[in-house]
């Protein structure tokens, strides 16, 4: 009580400085007026802002439970499309298919070589015996691998009456070129005429018909038409030149990745869940090889962009519900790593189980017949 007094006696007082023209009264039922004001205010936006958050937690819900049925209605037509005999139309039949690290076409490298430790799989499932097949291969250091781009978005239009097939575009917008248009065979677009690639992977080893790959840009479920040598006195082209954005781009590169304290003992209690990575210091590795590549597309780049330069001014944008910047995501074996870029600084926030894509693996084992979940993003 004693404190309480004292502190009334010196907020008269200071009313008295503030306010000499005046009874204390008067401003002291200013005061309070304008304190319960303040109050009001701010109650309404603690409300308001719990409001917002949990709307956006209703969306990102929302936002999951689409990609899941997106994700398995797009498998089934590509089922569909394989039974009836459209899948691969004039290019060939698949001699296998892949099994990726990568789980889905955002956070697959660009180029072969560009992620070293990325790992997957090639099993030959021709009637050609593949022990016969394979035999010298594994005299060689990385093959050739054709494939198809059978992830492309148009890929299913043909058998869709609400989204027509297309033709292709004779410009496209490399990720390099940050929106820049260029023509499409001055690239490695995936929407080509013909949806074939080419890929460099380093061969690790060969065991039971099955081929073990390290650095393939090919996402889980690729189809392969063919595996040929990497021949070094051959296939290197001494005083080869090419455009400068494909050696150095013109954006500003990522400065360094890092993985919060929290994410990283994430990774630890899940390791024993993964398919391809036994190794901690293998998988930390990995992210970062994947992460530094700048995986994010032309528009969540510029957006970003947009959070630093208001940070920056001081301004108050919120573009996440806690205030942070965008989260973006990426599927790596069978985990979800979710990240933010800042300055130019790339920060792992959390990981976690990919669940809806580990169900549908489950539900969508390749087999012999090569059913296919997922390609390639190139330039």
């Amino acid at each position: 009580p004693s404190l309480i007094t004292s502190m009334a006696h010196l907020l008269l007082r200071l009313l008295k400085a503030l306010f000499p023209n005046r009874t204390y009264a008067a401003a002291l039922i200013t005061f309070l007026v304008s304190l319960f004001v303040q109050r009001a205010r701010a109650r309404r936006l603690g409300a308001s802002l719990h409001e917002e958050r949990v709307l956006r937690a209703a969306e990102m819900r929302k936002t999951e439970e689409q990609r899941a049925g997106r994700t398995r209605i797009e498998r089934e037509l590509r089922r569909l499309m394989v039974d009836q005999g459209n899948f691969h139309k004039g290019l060939g039949e698949p001699i296998g298919y892949i099994e990726s690290c990568f789980r889905e076409r955002n956070g697959t490298p660009r180029q072969g070589g560009v992620v070293p430790l990325a790992r997957s799989t090639l099993k030959l499932t021709t009637n050609i015996n593949p022990v016969h097949a394979l035999e010298g291969l594994e005299q060689y250091s990385h093959v050739w691998l054709i494939f198809i781009f059978h992830e492309n978005t148009n890929v299913t239009r043909g058998v869709r009456e609400d989204r027509p097939s297309s033709v292709v575009k004779a410009k496209v917008a490399p990720p390099r070129l940050d929106g820049k248009r260029v023509g499409l065979f001055s690239t490695r677009t995936p929407h080509r005429p013909n949806p074939i690639g080419l890929s460099l992977a380093r061969l690790d080893r060969i065991e039971n018909g099955t081929l073990y790959l390290l650095g393939a840009d090919l996402v889980h479920g690729t189809p392969v038409l063919d595996v040929k040598p990497y021949l070094p006195n051959h296939d290197s082209a001494a005083g080869a030149t090419a455009p400068s954005w494909t050696i150095e781009a013109p954006i500003v590169p990522l400065k360094s990745v890092e993985i919060l304290p929290e994410a990283e003992d994430s990774m630890r209690a899940l390791m024993p869940t993964l398919k391809y990575y036994r190794e901690y210091d293998e998988l930390r590795a990995l992210i970062k090889q994947v992460l530094i590549q700048d995986i994010r597309s032309v528009r969540r780049r510029k957006y970003d962009q947009e959070y630093d330069r208001d940070k920056r001014k001081s301004k108050a944008r919120v573009i996440e519900d806690d205030g942070q910047p965008e989260r973006h995501r990426v599927s790596i074996d069978n985990l979800n790593v979710v990240f933010i870029v800042v300055d130019n600084v790339c920060s792992v926030v959390t990981i976690e189980k990919d669940s809806i894509l580990d169900n549908e693996a489950s539900n969508n084992a390749l087999d012999q017949e090569g059913e296919s979940s997922s390609v390639q993003i190139d330039e």
